[in-house]
């Protein structure tokens, strides 16, 4: 890398001590920095997209000239990197045709981050063929690192059910292969789930183990599923009619469960095929759903400010549910950034999803993100 990560403390003494002998000294204008495509980031740069995952964040750069010729990049409006004038010479020098529009006063914060911007590399004859194929790549590429979930949810199908669950995953990428473990647990509220679990026996799972594995692209998962109630019960026009066994599903088949049978043992599989903000989850579980569930989903579109949004299709059997996310903007920094490793850490604070066919089938909710993960710094 031809930059270091700064220290955050080291540059919040250097802002005082900057501050407070102003009187002593000539100030220099703030270096205001002008947004730069994404592409163009990891060309130059050679920023890690695991670290900083493509079509997610904001970058800026900006030309230090007061003291030292140096250039600045940002991340999300946060100083991440400082060139010495070395390598800012190089940089210039290499990316002149570039830079040069993003570095001059009247140009500065005009430009907007795209996205789709991929699709501009893979047709730039100025980038090379390998770092073209890494940029595809990166489109298809699993996260890695500890990663932690909590969702709440009121979804309802005639009746509703208040569900809470907190998840824990572990993922691990080496070379091109994706593995990942991970501890889920439920919990149900509501008038229909407390008539359930007081029936239930004790054959059904609270918590259950995932395991999957993956290549970029496309991910395999087998997870336990003994839940009580599915997951996706709200794709039923009632509920209520098939726990009752008075009605046949055309979707759930747990009305055909024997209550005095354990079900611990039921596992479901799972495939999703990803290509940077396009998404399909297809879902077998025999013994819970009667058909493949399904979902297309176009995810981390552009929102106002740093916040993105996302739209989805549910598909099973003959019932299709539209539904819609909306992100709140990423907090992103790392630990440890001097030492020999760092820790990057990215929490996302809030998100809200609907998906809803009429007031008596919807599922309303909102989850919080947090991950965590370990790199070597260089």
């Amino acid at each position: 890398m031809l930059f270091t990560i700064r220290d955050n403390y080291s540059f919040v003494f250097v802002l005082i001590c900057t501050v407070f002998f102003s009187g002593f000294s000539s100030t220099c204008p703030p270096c205001v920095p002008s947004i730069i495509d994404n592409y163009a980031i990891f060309q130059i740069f050679g920023i890690d997209s695991t670290v900083f995952p493509y079509g997610e964040c904001e970058f800026g750069i900006c030309l230090n000239t007061c003291k030292d010729y140096t250039l600045i990049l940002f991340h999300n409006g946060t100083q991440i990197a400082k060139l010495d004038s070395i390598h800012t010479e190089k940089i210039l020098s290499e990316y002149n045709e570039m830079l040069t529009p993003l570095l001059k006063p009247d140009k500065r914060n005009v430009f907007k981050s795209n996205n789709t911007s991929i699709w501009k590399s893979v047709f730039d004859k100025k980038i090379s063929a390998k770092e073209k194929i890494k940029l595809l790549l990166d489109c298809g590429s699993w996260p890695e690192g500890l990663f932690i979930y909590k969702d709440v949810n009121l979804s309802a199908s005639s009746s509703s059910v208040l569900n809470n669950s907190l998840e824990l995953k572990a993922s691990k990428n080496i070379g091109f292969i994706s593995t990942k473990a991970g501890l889920r647990i439920k919990w149900h509220h509501g008038n229909l789930a407390d008539n359930l679990i007081e029936n239930s026996h004790d054959n059904y799972r609270k918590h259950a183990f995932s395991f999957s594995l993956g290549v970029p692209f496309i991910r395999y998962e087998l997870s336990q599923a003994g839940w009580l109630i599915p997951e996706y019960f709200w794709l039923e026009k009632n509920i209520n009619h098939f726990y009752d066994h008075t009605s046949q599903p055309a979707i759930l088949s747990q009305s055909e469960r024997q209550w005095s049978n354990s079900h611990k043992k039921n596992i479901s599989h799972s495939f999703n095929f990803k290509f940077s903000r396009f998404n399909y989850f297809l879902l077998f579980d025999k013994e819970i759903y009667r058909k493949p569930v399904m979902k297309f989903e176009l995810d981390s579109l552009e929102a106002p400010g740093s916040a993105s949004w996302g739209t989805s299709l549910t598909f099973a059997y003959d019932t299709w549910i539209p539904g819609i996310r909306l992100r709140l903007s990423r907090f992103n920094f790392n630990m440890l950034p001097k030492g020999k490793y760092f820790i990057p850490v990215s929490i996302m604070p809030l998100e809200f999803y609907l998906y809803y066919w009429n007031p008596k089938r919807y599922s309303l909710g909102c989850d919080m993100e947090i991950s965590i993960d370990l790199k070597k710094s260089g």
